[in-house]
C-alpha cells in the first residue's frame, strides 16, 4: 500500500492548508518518510512509524487547520525544494562498498 492510500480521509486535509506536504506524502516515500513524518508526527503527537494514530490524531484534533498552516510557512518552501529536485532527477550515481568477514 502506498503512503498515500495509507493518509486516506487525512490528506485532502493536510493537501488543504499544508499543499507542500501533501505533496510530498504523494510523492517519493524517501522524502515523506525522512522529513515529512516526522514534523508531522510531532506536531501530532504521534511517532512517524505509527501513521494510523497519526492520521487518526490529525482528523480529530481542532487544531488540524492552524498546525498545518503553520508546519506549511515553517517548512513549505524546503519540502517544494527536495520535491522538485527529486522529481526533475535524469540520473543518479550510487557508490557501493561492500566488506566480507571470513568465518574464524
Amino acid at each position: 500500500m502506498k503512503l498515500k492510500e495509507l493518509f486516506g480521509d487525512a490528506l485532502p486535509l493536510i493537501s488543504k492548508f499544508a499543499p507542500s506536504i501533501g505533496e510530498a506524502i504523494g510523492g517519493p516515500v524517501g522524502l515523506a518518510a525522512g522529513y515529512v513524518l516526522p514534523i508531522l508526527a510531532t506536531s501530532f503527537n504521534a511517532k512517524p512509524a505509527d501513521i494510523k494514530q497519526l492520521v487518526t490524531n490529525i482528523l480529530n484534533d481542532s487544531n488540524a487547520k492552524d498546525k498545518l498552516e503553520t508546519l506549511e510557512h515553517e517548512h513549505g518552501d524546503w519540502i517544494c525544494t527536495l520535491t522538485d529536485s527529486v522529481n526533475n532527477l535524469s540520473s543518479a550515481e550510487i557508490n557501493l562498498k561492500f566488506e566480507w568477514q571470513k568465518p574464524s
